[in-house]
């Protein structure tokens, strides 16, 4: 339920939209800025957030023993490695309510309302860009609160000051229509309006705001959940955060939401000294749980009170029964002990959702020149404006790039064929249009590498092993005699089978009594792992090894091809029938399968295949020797009972074994040593769009590729963890995982975990300037040198601190906890207003000069 959370706070207080680092005038009348974050008990440590104009240091602790000679460059203040603005904040579940609020002003800080004075205007805000919690494992291969392609929404944004002495009024309008994949949703619209009376400043870094806001449906609809109706007109969501004075100079901000469709309830009440050194805060939330036959609605309530040194946090009432809001009434004077416990404001674990890579030497890097320090740019794609429902005129935007394409609206024909337009800054820049295409599959392409097995004790793999069915199981390698499910002893150098998997049920691992696959049954064991980003293999003719591929996905621009305009593949196992049925793609293993009988020589290839570059549709020619009416391999178009849409044994998609392009002419000694050659390639096709190859054509109708993630092998070590100062030993120490960087923060490859309260987060973190790179053919434990990493966003965790409150004591603070809303935005039955340009004036929180 955190996630109906997270996207109900993101679709209604999504109007703090006067954020910004910058500031700029419009006219002669200046903006005001509000905080990029409210925060309780900001961290003190060295490594706190630094606004873009700070000359404070950033730590380059990893840098300083092995790579003395390009820490003055790195340090250099006028660096992108130094300049570049890093996000910090504090989390606990007594401040979880925050920690919404703050991904709100994560969007708000992508609109620049204080830098466009006197103006109403488009802003692009990117949605993805600002999650940074995960609750399914489906995030485990991503370090990144954020997909790989932006999401981006439309606000239209007034910003309104008649002169420098007076408020500033901020209003919003965003309209959304219904997410598919998202239970119970419906269309709606938002307003917000943000009254400005004080700009931040070092006196008082919250500033002076009001902001109102409010949710209402523009269809009906019923929550399956909690059984709560909404008619058209109805109000979903309410609510009011603002600052506030208090006595003694002391500053503060309270929030209040009310979401009766899903029957949620947040309230926030701090008030701190304006050095955010002291101060008391309340939180609050009902949150529903739903354990798929009942529903109910728990209220979760907290007292804190916090000074330079410590936190004092009462969540319960001692007997471990959550606190309630009534609670909160009566905390005044406790101290710790009794449900209340101590944590440290000094000491943190490290929760790190995004960084970015920055270049470590001067030099030259793909072919262009680079100095110490640059942010490690890729073209990744471009945002567009299209239009879907043919009257010429653009009614959606979105964003195309490596990963594909997204937009808020799909033409009815889908986007093959359809034509976009290229966002560009600036009134007269001329519009270029591209052609979309789109295919029902993709190729990837895999480039072999090897591991030692003896540097991965302890790692955890995915293994699907099919008698009369199909069973998936996690194992776990052991190089010694111990497993992590403890009994044993057990055989050396071998994967035992620990677990069964089903991914239909929660949690989908059940333990079993761990048994030893028989690794010489076969030729080979086919392994998927989380930290090498795919699949593994281990040959038996070679013990000490096993096989991982980095994979990228192909376009017509693709070496490969070189003058051709086919590739030809010969596939030997696991390859995929022309012509699927609903019924295989559902149980690609079963009975009837999706794969045709393996070849047994290398002589007569299972089946062959053809690649088109021009449409990158994927046909078969041969199958067992036999000459085939060209059939293209793609997912059926299904149903199954009850209307859902079709999905296979793996709801990811369907993919071929490995092929060998013919044209390489390659000599292969037995019909498995396809998944031991240098490059090997797989058909993948499925219903997601993460499973279909999206590429556009310019004018001339040359493909326009964009940069594949920069991917390279990473060894983490005690000396890098962020959180080594805590915990000197983990499992993660001594692994090797295979990172990739999109740029725009997004690396990736960092497997998830569960944490102690529900939340899925990265498993360990990297310390600032620790230097990466895929330079070094072998890992070792400086990881290579062409990159330095930088944390962009940070969540700190307050560590256990017993006995150390005794100067705490808990206490009501001098503004009550909201009961309801304080007001509704003065927009709230205004229509969109006409903006100056019909352009965006803002993309992602880059202004483009219109």
């Amino acid at each position: 339920m955190k996630r109906i959370l997270f996207t109900l706070l993101c679709t209604g207080i999504f109007g703090l939209a006067a954020c910004s680092s910058e500031k700029k005038e419009s006219e002669d009348t200046e903006g005001m800025e509000m905080p990029v974050t409210l925060s309780v008990a900001q961290s003190k440590e060295d490594e706190q957030k630094r606004d873009a104009n700070s000359s404070a240091l950033k730590s380059v602790s990893g840098l300083s023993l092995n790579y003395a000679k390009i820490i003055s460059a790195l340090t250099d203040p006028t660096t992108d490695f130094m300049t570049d603005e890093q996000h910090v904040w504090v989390h606990d579940k007594a401040l979880e309510p925050l920690a919404a609020v703050n991904t709100v002003l994560c969007l708000a800080g992508q609109t620049g309302a204080n830098q466009l004075v006197n103006r109403t205007y488009v802003a692009l805000v990117d949605t993805a860009r600002c999650e940074r919690e995960g609750d399914t494992k489906q995030g485990q291969n991503q370090a990144s609160g954020g997909g790989k392609t932006p999401v981006y929404q439309t606000w239209i944004v007034d910003s309104r000051r008649a002169n420098n002495s007076s408020p500033q009024i901020v209003k919003i309008w965003m309209n959304e229509k219904k997410k598919p994949t998202e239970d119970y949703d419906f269309d709606k619209h938002s307003r917000a309006e943000i009254v400005i009376t004080e700009g931040v400043s070092d006196a008082n870094p919250y500033g002076k705001f009001t902001l109102n806001f409010v949710n209402i449906a523009d269809e009906a609809a019923t929550n399956g959940i909690t059984n709560q109706a909404v008619a058209i007109g109805d109000t979903v969501m309410t609510g009011t955060l603002k600052t506030v004075d208090t006595a003694d100079g002391n500053i503060g901000f309270t929030l209040y939401q009310d979401v009766p469709y899903w029957q949620v309830i947040a309230k926030v009440s701090v008030v701190t000294d304006p050095t955010q050194t002291s101060g008391v805060a309340l939180t609050g939330m009902q949150l529903p749980e739903w354990d798929g036959v009942t529903v109910t609605y728990p209220e979760t309530a907290h007292a804190v009170a916090y000074n330079s040194t410590n936190l004092l946090i009462k969540s319960d009432d001692g007997a471990g029964n959550d606190l309630t809001f009534a609670d909160l009434d009566t905390i005044d004077g406790q101290m710790e002990g009794n449900g209340a416990v101590c944590r440290s404001r000094t000491q943190h674990s490290r929760n790190i959702w995004r960084y970015d890579l920055y270049h470590a030497t001067d030099g030259t890097y793909d072919g262009k020149a680079v100095t110490a320090g640059q942010r490690v740019d890729l073209n990744s794609g471009f945002p567009f404006r299209a239009d879907t429902d043919g009257d010429t005129l653009p009614d959606t935007y979105g964003y195309v790039g490596y990963w594909g394409l997204w937009s808020e609206k799909s033409p009815t024909a889908g986007w093959d064929g359809a034509t976009i337009t290229k966002q560009v800054a600036g009134t007269t820049a001329t519009a270029e249009n591209y052609s979309v295409h789109q295919a029902e599959g993709k190729m990837i392409k895999r480039v072999r590498d090897t591991i030692l097995l003896s540097e991965l004790n302890g790692e955890t793999f995915y293994y699907t092993e099919c008698t009369a069915a199909c069973v998936q199981y996690l194992v776990e390698y052991t190089s010694d005699t111990t497993l992590s499910v403890g009994g044993g002893p057990y055989t050396a150098d071998k994967f035992y089978k620990t677990h069964t998997v089903d991914w239909a049920v929660t949690p989908p691992e059940a333990a079993i009594a761990p048994v030893a696959i028989d690794t010489g049954a076969n030729p080979w064991v086919g392994l998927w792992s989380v930290s090498l980003g795919g699949a593994v293999l281990y040959i038996n003719t070679d013990p000490t090894n096993v096989i991982f591929y980095k994979e990228t996905v192909m376009d017509g621009n693709d070496a490969a091809f070189g003058g051709a305009t086919k590739l030809t593949f010969n596939c030997y196992l696991d390859c995929l029938v022309p012509g699927m049925t609903s019924v295989q793609y559902q149980d690609p293993h079963g009975v009837d399968p999706a794969y045709v009988a393996n070849a047994s020589t290398t002589t007569v290839p299972a089946a062959v295949y053809e690649l088109d570059k021009a449409t990158m549709t994927f046909s078969v020619v041969e199958v067992n020797g036999v000459t085939q009416t060209a059939a293209e391999i793609t997912a059926p178009a299904c149903t199954i009972t009850g209307g859902a849409a079709c999905k296979p044994g793996e709801p990811w998609g369907i993919r071929s074994g490995a092929m060998v392009d013919v044209a390489e002419g390659l000599t292969l000694a037995n019909v498995w040593d396809t998944w031991n050659q240098t490059t090997t390639y797989s058909w993948e096709t499925g219903h997601n769009a993460g499973n279909k190859k999206t590429w556009v054509t310019d004018s001339t109708g040359a493909v326009v590729s964009f940069d594949a993630p920069i991917v390279f092998r990473y060894k983490h070590s005690l000396a890098n963890d962020a959180n080594g100062h805590l915990v000197s030993s983990a499992p993660s120490y001594g692994r090797t995982y295979l990172l990739q960087y999109s740029g725009n923060g997004d690396l990736w490859g960092i497997p998830w975990g569960d944490s102690a309260n529900g939340d899925w987060r990265p498993e360990f973190g990297i310390q600032d300037g620790i230097p990466m790179g895929p330079t070094k053919a072998v890992v070792t434990d400086d990881n290579g040198k062409d990159f330095v990493i930088l944390a962009r966003e940070k969540e700190l965790v307050p560590v256990a601190a017993p006995g150390d409150c005794t100067d705490l004591t808990l206490s009501q603070p001098a503004q009550p906890l909201p009961t309801g809303a304080d007001g509704t935005p003065s927009n709230i039955n205004d229509p969109e207003p006409t903006p100056d340009n019909e352009a965006p004036a803002v993309i992602g929180g880059e202004l483009t000069g219109i």
